[in-house]
């Protein structure tokens, strides 16, 4: 759907080639239609500049050197030290950090009239809520 492309080269240490695409007002347009917004004219303009930028952004990430960066598949993993003494039991102390989530065990909830206690209305035991169509 991308109308054209268009080329720009950086002037760092990497002078690496980036191809820009030119977003369209139809490109917006289209964009919005897909995600169902209403945009108005004039903000049509605004959000193609900022998606021409954040393309740009992401091909300007594209030259970084990643070769030595090790893959992480979550953020606790690389920045969490493990603690020195575990607090939960059964917590995974593998590499680069611990499990930071509570073991999963089985407590007794609130009873249903402290459950209500709250609720601005109830009916029969239960909460009563507006009619959703």
């Amino acid at each position: 759907m991308v109308s054209n492309v268009k080329q720009l080269t950086l002037k760092k240490k990497t002078d690496k080639i980036i191809f820009l695409m030119k977003i369209t007002k139809e490109d917006v347009v289209y964009i919005s239609r897909l995600a169902k917004i209403k945009l108005k004219e004039e903000e049509v303009g605004q959000y193609q500049k900022n998606l021409e930028e954040i393309l740009l952004y992401v091909e300007k990430l594209k030259t970084l050197p990643t070769e030595k960066v090790k893959e992480t598949t979550h953020i606790l993993s690389q920045f969490t030290p493990p603690p020195t003494s575990s607090p939960l039991e059964g917590e995974d102390k593998g590499e680069g950090g611990a499990n930071r989530l509570r073991k999963d065990v089985a407590v007794k909830g609130l009873e249903q009239k402290d459950a209500l206690s709250n609720a601005p209305a109830k009916k029969d035991g239960c909460f009563r809520v507006p009619k959703v169509i």
